[in-house]
């Protein structure tokens, strides 16, 4: 028979590690366990609200083009009802006036129109005209004969032109027997059967002349001859 074991000695120093196997094959996946759920555990306390983050900077959008109102069109026109006339009173009829009668009428020396009447009462007319029988206390820049228009100014005899001035755009030259003095000429004469006639004088008339003018012609009847003043002596041709 085997005797008894003897105790066991002391442990010996552990070895080194010896190298890593290599790893076995996986093992097959077990099936799923069907454990039953459990039951939903109590809401947990809600936490603090955090601080508030940062605000962002403003986007800069890029502004759309205006749209273009439409116009509608422009509604009729309304028609207001005419209200009836009001039937006032008639008022009453004024006395009648006092009667007079004109008892003569002229023009003054100054142009005035001058009415009489028999209250006795004189009427005088603000505006002047002209009298065949001529003015007095005339102002030769308020008073005068001629247009203030661009038109000519035509003097008649038994209602023929005999004489005409003619309108700033001429620069003001005359035709005497002509409608349309030529703008070249100051002033002309027009006839077939007439001529011009100078001022006629003696020798000792024409050379009495004061200060003659450059130009200035007479008929001498001493000479018979026609005579001008060329500035410094008298030319007689």
């Amino acid at each position: 028979p085997t005797g008894p074991s003897g105790s066991n000695g002391l442990a010996g120093v552990t070895g080194p590690t010896g190298p890593s196997g290599t790893n076995g094959l996986a093992g097959a996946t077990g099936p799923t366990g069907a454990g039953v759920t459990g039951p939903t555990g109590l809401a947990g306390v809600t936490g603090p609200t955090g601080l508030a983050g940062a605000t962002g900077p403003t986007g800069a959008g890029v502004t759309g083009p205006t749209g273009s109102g439409g116009v509608g069109p422009t509604g009729p026109t309304g028609v207001g009802v005419t209200g009836p006339t009001g039937a006032g009173t008639p008022g009453a009829t004024g006395p009648t006036g006092p009667s007079w009668l004109l008892t003569s009428s002229s023009f003054n020396l100054q142009g005035q129109l001058v009415i009489n009447t028999d209250i006795p009462s004189s009427i005088v007319s603000t505006s002047n005209a002209w009298t065949t029988t001529g003015n007095t206390v005339t102002s030769p820049a308020f008073n005068f004969v001629g247009t203030r228009d661009a038109q000519d100014l035509v003097f008649r005899t038994q209602n023929v032109e005999r004489m005409r001035i003619r309108s700033t755009a001429n620069t003001g030259n005359v035709g005497i027997g002509t409608a349309a003095p030529v703008p070249s000429a100051k002033l002309e004469l027009s006839s077939t059967t007439q001529g011009f006639l100078p001022p006629r004088m003696s020798t000792t008339e024409r050379l009495a002349i004061a200060t003659p003018a450059a130009g200035l012609m007479v008929y001498d009847t001493t000479l018979n001859q026609m005579a001008y003043f060329n500035g410094s002596v008298w030319v007689v041709f």
